[in-house]
């Protein structure tokens, strides 16, 4: 009786081996895409979120700190809201949307209060003001991430809405 000593691998178990290890591979491929595509998503969102909480801080600032509103009047709604300033400045400040910014005029100076990042649209300011009060202005805008690429992770857009009142 002849007995033969096996010292190598067959061309099935060469087969298996690699057909495993490639589907350890489109797997772990996968995982660490959509782990990208979540970072880049959080950015994005971020990003928007950010932005829409600083224009909002800072237009809230503003109204809280003006002596009155020359712009909207009661109970109208534009894309325009001029505050007498608080102080020594004479001049108003004029909130308004530009090319998809939001502008500061103060003193003749036009200020972007916007990220190259997000374009805000729908931007609209209604003095929701009262007889015998200092004033109330309703903001309402969109902020939408600016991209180049289609892909779904980079799309994002949010409303904000919120009222602030002249102190």
């Amino acid at each position: 009786m002849i007995i033969y000593n096996k010292k190598g691998i067959s061309l099935i178990e060469v087969i298996l081996y690699t057909s495993l290890v490639a589907v350890m591979l489109v797997v772990m491929t996968q995982f660490i895409g959509t782990i990208f595509e979540s970072r880049t998503k959080n950015r994005v969102v971020n990003e928007v979120e950010q932005q829409g909480l600083q224009v909002m801080q800072f237009l809230g600032n503003t109204i809280r700190q003006a002596n009155g509103v020359n712009v909207p009047i009661p109970n109208i709604s534009l894309a325009t809201l001029s505050l007498d300033s608080f102080g020594s400045n004479p001049s108003p400040s004029v909130f308004s949307l530009v090319s998809g910014k939001l502008q500061l005029v103060e003193d003749g100076a036009p200020t972007i209060l916007t990220s190259d990042y997000i374009e805000m649209s729908n931007l609209l300011f209604t003095n929701t003001s009262q007889q015998n009060t200092p004033g109330s202005i309703r903001i309402e805008f969109t902020l939408n991430y600016l991209s180049n690429s289609n892909r779904s992770e980079y799309i994002y857009t949010k409303d904000f809405v919120t009222t602030y009142s002249l102190n």
